[in-house]
Parts: structure tokens; C-alpha cells; sequence
């Protein structure tokens, strides 16, 4: 039953996020996600390559500003800047945000990107001030609809004409993580009614990726051609 006070709904959301990854930075679970893992290293260029696949078919070809929602400790949007998904181009402000002040921290210690404590359904910015916006598994945290809706619809009023949002999130449900709710393409494209893009499947299931070792390179991208094994969905929706 939908909540009879929107904004007393909107706040317990946000306490329970906070609670939540407050919870994961504490007891280490981002350990799981260590690059030195030969399948995460194997999940993470893969979502790299089709992204870069897709913003070159979409664009922004040369976005001047980047905005990860929900940046955690920076190390997608330090990877996303450095790495190949924008062909070597680097924007000219590079922006975090999120609910929690400890893995902000953390982003400044590490990266020094510019960064700031941000509800994503009032983010500090102007009307299509950004070029393009990241969110990855983000909105699979939120378990109210009408938050999901709310962030969306912030993240699409924050764009610049066109602008985009690059996409990464589970479009299958995690069995160990029950704080999660995977988001379909339909689902997806329903978020952003005003967006439009091509979106594709990726990621071998991570439980079994990290159990390929050496053979890595080898096996996985023959088990991610299966797609009953892709658990996420990469897009790019740009504005008109």
C-alpha cells in the first residue's frame, strides 16, 4: 500500500539507503567488488566497452560535464573519466554525489574529484546544466516506486539538451542481497519517458565470474554470449 504521506515515505527511503550502504562501508563488503579479482577486472571492462559502444552511437561525443549519482567512494567515475568508455576525451568537471558522507570522503582521499552530500531527487544543479549523467546501481537500491520516479525525473531535469544518462544496473534479482530490486528495460524506458537510446544486456553472473580464476579470459566472454547468464543492462538515453 503506497505510503499516505509521500514525504514521510521519501524520508524513511532515505534513512534505510543511508542505513543500508552505511552497513556495506562498515563491514567491508566492497571487498567482494576487488579489482584485483580476475572476473571483476572481466565485469567492469565489459561494461566499460558497451558503454562506450552505445555513447558513441548516442553521444554526447565530448560531454564538458559528468555527473555520477550516487558516486559511493569515486571509483566508477574515476574510471569512467580515465578509462576508454569516453575515448580519451576528458570532460572539464567531473562531479559526485551522494547520501553518505563517509564514502565521499573516501572518493576525496582517493581520487579528489569534486564531490558533494546530494538527495538525488533535489540534486544541486541547474536545468540542463550537465552533459551527461552516470547512474550505476543506483536506482535497484531504491525500494519506492515514487522515489525511483523523483530521481529520474531530477536526473532528466538536470540534462542538457542533448545530453545523456549512461546506465548500468541488475535487470535480474541478486538471491544474496535482498536490499535490491532489479530494473527491466521496460521498467527502465518507463523511468525516463522523455529518453531515448538503445540499451543492451551484459555481465556473467557475478558468482560465477569470480570463479573462473585463470581462465578468465578465456571462458568469460563465451559464458556472457549466454543470455540467460547477463544479469545487468547498459544504456545510453539521450535527451532530445
Amino acid at each position: 500500500m503506497p505510503d499516505a504521506d509521500p514525504d514521510r515515505g521519501a524520508e524513511r527511503e532515505r534513512d534505510r539507503i543511508s542505513r543500508v550502504y552505511g552497513e556495506y562501508h562498515e563491514g567491508g563488503r566492497r571487498a567482494r567488488w576487488d579489482d584485483a579479482q580476475p572476473g571483476n577486472r572481466a565485469m567492469l571492462a565489459e561494461r566499460d566497452d558497451v558503454l562506450r559502444s552505445l555513447l558513441r552511437s548516442v553521444g554526447p561525443q565530448a560531454p564538458t560535464t559528468v555527473l555520477d549519482v550516487g558516486c559511493g567512494n569515486g571509483d566508477a567515475l574515476a574510471r569512467f573519466v580515465a578509462g576508454p568508455a569516453l575515448g580519451g576525451h576528458q570532460p572539464h568537471r567531473a562531479i559526485g554525489v551522494d547520501l553518505l558522507r563517509e564514502r565521499l570522503g573516501a572518493a576525496r582521499d582517493a581520487y579528489g574529484p569534486k564531490v558533494a552530500t546530494a538527495d538525488a531527487t533535489a540534486l544541486p544543479f541547474a536545468d540542463g546544466s550537465i552533459d551527461l549523467v552516470l547512474c550505476f546501481t543506483v536506482l535497484s537500491s531504491v525500494s519506492v516506486d515514487a522515489v525511483r520516479r523523483a530521481i529520474a525525473a531530477d536526473i532528466t531535469r538536470v540534462l542538457a539538451p542533448g545530453g545523456a544518462v549512461a546506465w548500468y544496473d541488475m535487470r535480474r534479482p541478486s538471491p544474496g542481497n535482498r536490499e535490491v530490486s532489479p530494473i527491466g528495460e521496460l521498467a527502465l524506458r518507463a523511468l525516463f519517458p522523455g529518453l531515448d537510446g538503445p540499451a543492451r544486456t551484459l555481465t556473467l553472473l557475478p558468482p560465477l565470474a569470480r570463479r573462473l580464476g585463470r581462465r578468465t579470459d578465456r571462458l568469460y566472454p563465451a559464458f556472457a554470449r549466454v543470455p540467460a547468464l547477463r544479469t545487468h543492462l547498459a544504456a545510453v538515453l539521450a535527451k532530445p
